[in-house]
């Protein structure tokens, strides 16, 4: 395998058609069942090694994948070995948001937010502020609170001269942040 990617991944091999005409595909899935095979590629009727390579899209993010090539001619089906590649995780990002937005002084509002990436599910936020005039640092506006099953998470605050920002739990990173 060249590389991959959180939804891709390049297959690579070599075919010997041995004087043959022959034509090559990958096999592919989540187990060594395969499932699915790349389209029928011609490497011709050489006598040498070919390299061959064929793209997968729309796979499944931090999922591993088995394949192997296989090799077809008149004199019959070759079947590479076994391999397997993981697909890498989809990063964690985070956005919010603030309703009413613009907020009066000392009135409550709703920030409203969600995890999306790898392993949303389940994160622990704590909504931070920095007060004016900004020059404290960020200290904790709430309590953590786990996101749902789709990475979403609602708090209530007071607005004020403050700087919001979310941070996930038992991690600096990732972060993101919202003026008031």
């Amino acid at each position: 395998m060249l590389a991959a990617t959180e939804t891709t991944a390049t297959l690579r091999g070599g075919v010997d058609p041995r004087g043959t005409e022959t034509s090559y595909s990958f096999q592919y899935g989540i187990d060594t069942a395969y499932g699915s095979q790349t389209p029928s590629v011609a490497v011709g009727a050489g006598m040498q090694e070919v390299k061959v390579s064929q793209t997968l899209s729309l796979l499944a993010p931090a999922t591993t994948y088995h394949y192997r090539l296989v090799a077809m001619s008149a004199a019959g089906t070759a079947f590479g070995p076994d391999r397997a590649f993981t697909t890498k995780k989809t990063p964690l990002t985070i956005a919010i948001s603030a309703a009413p937005n613009p907020s009066l002084y000392g009135a409550r509002f709703l920030v409203n937010g969600t995890v999306s990436g790898t392993g949303a599910a389940n994160q622990w936020i704590v909504l931070q502020a920095n007060p004016f005039p900004y020059l404290g640092g960020f200290s904790a506006l709430s309590l953590p609170e786990m996101t749902d099953a789709s990475g979403n998470f609602s708090s209530r605050s007071t607005a004020s001269s403050r700087a919001l920002s979310c941070a996930r739990r038992r991690s600096t990173s990732p972060r993101c942040s919202a003026p008031s």
